[in-house]
């Protein structure tokens, strides 16, 4: 068996995809999960973006791309974005070689803090505390629903208002609330014709933000807890204009948020687990993206 670590190209990015979606479906089956879907071109786009404005690296085992993991550093801040191994190559010592030279590669890009959205599987969650990301919290995956909401979003907040959010703005909030402006990020997110992005006023003073893309409501920010509970409602307001289901990710340091979102009869569809080396920025006032870009 012939094997190297090297740097993804853009067309491996179909590949690691796979690699992806194939060993989560493997991953939820060992654990007794229901399989859920997965939006294959939501995927192909964050691993390109990854692949253009962070570090993308790939196992190729005889010429195969059989593991991937992947990142990006924001200022000084690394979020590993993925690491996955197809089964049958598991367990060999490649994905040990593969997250060093990730994790090398992260450091002299002048990362010195790291963090992950961590699946279940235990063997990774060890790789990830050996190199000194401990855990955090769990993340839980939300559901509401129109029925289930019916009544209780009847409040009026008619001190905010909306309006198209700017790069400037999301930057200005992320900067207090992510401890990173995160540029390149936002101006993919609001170059995506499937998503929509929102800046929240309340008063005329930007106060938060929040995006949303077939139903799911993330990245959310806001500057002051007084501002969570409107910003979240008004979310689902406009998820619901749609008629979609709402989904929301919210980290266990948000407690506030996790408990008003279960007080609506929210149902936890998974969970992840969040590990960083070091505390940083105001996320109990942070609502992630997804596992792309926290």
């Amino acid at each position: 068996m012939s094997s190297q670590v090297r740097a993804a190209r853009i067309e491996d990015i179909e590949d690691a995809t796979d690699v992806f979606l194939t060993t989560l479906d493997d991953l939820k089956k060992r654990n007794g999960l229901a399989p859920t879907p997965m939006d294959r071109d939501d995927w192909l786009q964050g691993y390109t973006h990854v692949l253009r404005t962070g570090i993308f690296n790939v196992v190729e085992v005889d010429g195969r791309v059989v593991g991937l993991a992947n990142g990006v550093v924001r200022d000084s801040i690394w979020f590993l974005s993925g690491f996955w191994m197809l089964p049958p190559y598991q367990g060999k010592g490649l994905g040990r070689k593969l997250i060093e030279k990730t994790w090398a590669d992260a450091r002299a890009h002048g990362a010195d803090l790291f963090f992950v959205w961590a699946s279940i599987d235990a063997a990774a969650l060890g790789n990830y505390m050996r190199l000194g990301m401990l855990p955090g919290y769990q993340i839980f995956t939300l559901r509401l629903t129109e029925g289930a909401l019916a009544g209780k979003l009847g409040r009026r907040h008619s001190s905010y208002e909306l309006e198209a959010l700017t790069v400037q703005a999301a930057c200005e909030i992320d900067r207090a609330v992510r401890a990173t402006e995160r540029l390149v990020d936002h101006q993919y997110w609001l170059f995506d014709d499937s998503r929509q992005g929102f800046a929240v006023r309340c008063m005329g003073e930007l106060v938060g933000y929040f995006y949303l893309r077939k139903g799911v409501v993330g990245a959310l920010a806001y500057l002051d807890k007084a501002h969570e509970q409107p910003i979240l409602d008004i979310a689902m307001k406009e998820v619901l204009k749609n008629g979609e289901a709402i989904f929301f990710m919210v980290p266990g340091i948000n407690r506030s948020a996790l408990s008003y979102l279960m007080g609506l009869s929210a149902r936890i569809v998974s969970y992840s687990h969040f590990l960083t080396s070091a505390p940083f920025g105001n996320l109990e006032n942070y609502l992630p993206s997804g596992p792309h870009l926290y």
